[in-house]
């Protein structure tokens, strides 16, 4: 069984927090040592389970690059929660369709969409 983690983008601070526990409440609080309010626009992201080549945990929102066999980049990629095939999955900018994240043998976690929300538009202008 994997671990069950979250972390959770406040819009309103601009700030990600990873949160000791999360309540299920009226209000949709999160727990991080002190309470901090979330709305419906706020964002909260759940771990995949995996690890990419550096020991870095992977979860929702994270922006990947994807690399061959070789271990040459081959490409960037956004994981998000596909509800459809009810597992996670890497969408590229330039495709409606998501790909199995277990499909890929090394990933990276390069930044994520609300960090970094300029970096995928940037990895395919050069």
């Amino acid at each position: 069984m994997r671990d069950l983690k979250f972390r959770a983008w406040n819009k309103e601070n601009k700030k990600m927090y990873i949160p000791e526990c999360i309540v299920d409440g009226k209000a949709g609080e999160v727990i991080y040592g002190e309470i901090i309010s979330i709305s419906s626009e706020d964002t909260v992201m759940q771990y995949t389970g995996l690890k990419d080549m550096n020991g870095v945990g992977v979860f929702q929102g994270d922006i990947l690059n994807l690399y061959n066999v070789f271990k040459t980049p081959m490409r960037m990629g956004v994981v998000k929660y596909d509800i459809a095939r009810a597992s996670n999955v890497i969408y590229y900018k330039e495709s409606n369709c998501g790909f199995d994240i277990n499909a890929f043998e090394h990933i990276e976690v390069v930044g994520n969409i609300f960090e970094n929300p300029d970096m995928m538009n940037e990895a395919h202008t050069n």
